[in-house]
């Protein structure tokens, strides 16, 4: 293999790695949105009252 293209393999492995680091972050960056918007869900709920008796019939 040639050096030139040694390189540019090793370049393209690079690459592709900080890609894959780059989405796994954003990744996990969005669970972590996700259960933050649940846990606030979860805090309303509880400051408003349970919720589930709200619907219920008499």
């Amino acid at each position: 293999m040639s050096t030139r293209v040694a390189a540019w393999a090793a370049e393209a492995d690079r690459a592709r790695g900080t890609t894959v680091a780059a989405l796994s972050t954003t990744a996990a960056a969005a669970v972590r949105r996700r259960r933050v918007r649940f846990a606030d869900t979860v805090r309303e709920s509880f400051r408003v009252g349970d919720g589930l008796d709200e619907n219920a019939p008499n």
